[in-house]
């Protein structure tokens, strides 16, 4: 498939809320774990998905967009289907009506999995994790995923929605590794324009060794530049 200049939707991005396992300071990385209802929002992280509903809700306003034509896709993990399901509320308080836009559950944006040695150990365990991923994002801890393996399902999920849909804006709600992995991929990718259509691992593999420098807080929303109709500055 030859790759388009530039992508054809407007995509948002936003980390999940404050989690029960960020208060206690713990690694909740694998499917099985993630999706139990204890590893969800904290009451502070409910506020903080909240937050951004508003945000994104008064941002699409502004621009005449029809909030209930905003596609909306979310990892499978309890945190993540929590924020994007109050964030849409939020969302249909625009006076519009009361429809609120849908959800899909999107696989390829889970939490990357870092592993057995990792799972369920102290947040004090990345800093190991992100010297690995500086030193050569296709090796990931053992057992786990790589920033490589995260930026190819990222890749498919982008080239899917793509296809699917043009001119309309796309939230992406996931988490911190996974989103500054994304936002690496679309950096590299920009930059020799051949994300839909060229191997991640010659277009940019340097870009994503350098992931961590895309780090979002919790509950963060954030724009990225890859609109139809922007200027490429």
């Amino acid at each position: 498939m030859e790759a388009p200049a530039k992508l054809q939707n407007c995509y948002w991005i936003l980390r999940h809320g404050l989690s029960k396992p960020n208060e206690a300071g713990l690694i909740v990385s694998s499917v099985d774990n993630g999706v139990m209802p204890e590893h969800g929002l904290a009451d502070a992280g409910k506020e903080q998905a909240k937050q951004a509903g508003r945000t994104l809700r008064n941002a699409l306003v502004a621009e005449k967009v029809d909030v209930r034509t905003l596609s909306i896709f979310a990892s499978p993990f309890s945190r993540t289907q929590e924020t994007a399901a109050i964030a849409a509320a939020e969302l249909a308080q625009d006076g519009e009506g009361p429809e609120s836009p849908s959800i899909q559950e999107a696989i390829e944006l889970r939490e990357r999995y870092f592993g057995p040695d990792f799972e369920l150990r102290s947040h004090e365990k990345y800093p190991e994790i992100w010297a690995m991923d500086a030193k050569d994002p296709s090796v990931g801890p053992t057992g786990g995923e790589s920033v490589l393996d995260v930026a190819a399902r990222l890749q498919a999920l982008v080239r899917k929605v793509e296809s699917q849909t043009s001119g309309r804006h796309v939230l992406f709600v996931s988490h911190g590794d996974t989103l500054q992995i994304l936002q690496a991929l679309l950096s590299g990718a920009f930059l020799s324009q051949s994300l839909l259509a060229g191997s991640v691992e010659t277009v940019v593999l340097k870009a994503l060794s350098t992931h961590r420098t895309f780090a979002l807080g919790t509950g963060e929303l954030r724009r990225l530049a890859i609109a139809p109709n922007e200027s490429d500055a």
